[in-house]
């Protein structure tokens, strides 16, 4: 690790960071900007990583499966297109359970994943 003059994307304010590389130092730059692009920038970063976290490298005993690449790609597309305010909110049953994104007022996301049980069947 050594100094760089990191760069946010968005403003091109400049932070002296510790960092491996220039482009490491540029998204440590970015992630503690105060600008309002970063912090939608670093939300939006939080809400995948909040989806990746509850989807998948999960225990045994935690009483939800981990879900596939593609069901976790889904998802974090489905995050995508809240965060970029195409839509405010959505639902989605997937693997094991039903899957909510959820846009509110402040600019904060919501993610919920809630275990789904039927019993029953038609007849």
């Amino acid at each position: 690790m050594k100094n760089y003059e990191g760069v946010c994307r968005f403003c091109g304010q400049v932070q002296t960071v510790q960092a491996s590389s220039q482009e490491e130092a540029n998204e440590i730059a970015t992630l503690s900007c105060n600008c309002d692009e970063a912090e939608a920038y670093r939300r939006r970063e939080e809400l995948m990583t909040l989806i990746d976290n509850t989807c998948q490298d999960l225990p045994e005993d935690c009483g939800f499966v981990n879900m596939s690449i593609g069901q976790i790609k889904a998802l974090r597309d489905l995050g995508s297109m809240v965060a970029d305010g195409f839509i405010m909110k959505a639902t989605i049953d997937i693997a094991d359970s039903r899957c909510m994104i959820n846009r509110k007022k402040d600019g904060s996301f919501t993610f919920r994943r809630n275990k789904v049980l039927c019993l029953g069947g038609d007849i």
